[in-house]
């Protein structure tokens, strides 16, 4: 259930960054009212970044008398240190910051859904000077159970797989409105979606495995080169000094060079002579 849940979360945001943002919610525009809604995506400011020094209060509430809210959380990003939050965002369970606290938020650590006791939620955000992040995005809900004495209409409702009930335009309509997101299974493009992420991340693993193999087998190539190369070397006999004498004796004696003389020429080929010198006069 929580995989599921996580890969349509995915599939969402894929969505709406390709069909940008539609009927959303913006808590900056709204401080110090209350918000009516059957179920909707709150956003805590528009465009990117938050405003310094900000103190703002919005009441959430439900459409009847017989539902409660239920909020969940897509992202959250608030200024904290290792001391506490600098900014950060109060629930309250009620219609007013007098109720009990529910939970105080900051940080990056999307957090768990809340649900509300009564017909309303009290949300109520503080920042302070230093820096601007980015907030957060959540989307609340209008519900009720099947086992609060009010069954699910089947005309005008949508009965989720966990037996809450939420208004029948919340299907399909690209926010997780059911605390087990299934008002967006089996919806028009949903599960193409996911199975492109599937597909995508399969591939992604495929890449960095043939990767890790492929370093793996070039460093055993060079590891056996190197011990075949040690072993070839260490099997080589040194010279003894007998040898070595041998050979510096027989590189630095000189060699004889024979000349070839040629023969006196025979005395039958008439080329001799062998008359005196002339007597001296």
């Amino acid at each position: 259930m929580e995989l599921s849940r996580i890969f349509t979360t995915f599939a969402v945001c894929m969505m709406l960054s390709v069909n940008g943002l539609h009927g959303a919610f913006y808590m900056r525009e709204m401080c110090d009212s209350e918000l009516q809604h059957k179920g909707e995506r709150l956003y805590s400011q528009y465009p990117k970044y938050y405003e310094n020094d900000l103190d703002c209060v919005l009441v959430l509430k439900t459409v009847h008398d017989y539902q409660k809210i239920f909020i969940d959380f897509d992202w959250i990003d608030l200024e904290s240190h290792l001391s506490g939050c600098a900014d950060y965002l109060e629930i309250y369970d009620g219609p007013d910051t007098s109720s009990p606290l529910i939970k105080r938020i900051c940080g990056s650590y999307r957090p768990a859904d809340f649900s509300s006791s009564g017909t309303s939620l009290t949300l109520r955000m503080v920042t302070d000077s230093s820096r601007r992040d980015k907030g957060f995005s959540l989307v609340f809900t209008s519900y009720h159970n099947t086992n609060d004495n009010h069954r699910c209409n089947s005309t005008s409702e949508f009965q989720c797989s966990n037996d809450q009930c939420i208004d029948a335009e919340l299907e399909c309509d690209k926010k997780t409105n059911c605390r087990d997101s299934s008002d967006e299974w089996g919806c028009p493009g949903t599960w193409l979606t996911i199975w492109a992420i599937i597909g995508i991340a399969i591939a992604a693993l495929l890449l960095v495995t043939c990767g890790v193999m492929l370093i793996c087998a070039c460093c055993g190539m060079l590891c056996f080169s190197c011990i075949g190369d040690k072993k070839s070397s260490s099997t080589e006999e040194p010279a003894t000094q007998q040898e070595i004498t041998s050979i510096n004796m027989t590189t630095t004696q000189p060699q004889t060079v024979h000349s070839y003389m040629p023969p006196p020429p025979a005395y039958d080929q008439g080329t001799y002579d062998d008359s005196l010198p002339p007597k001296p006069q």
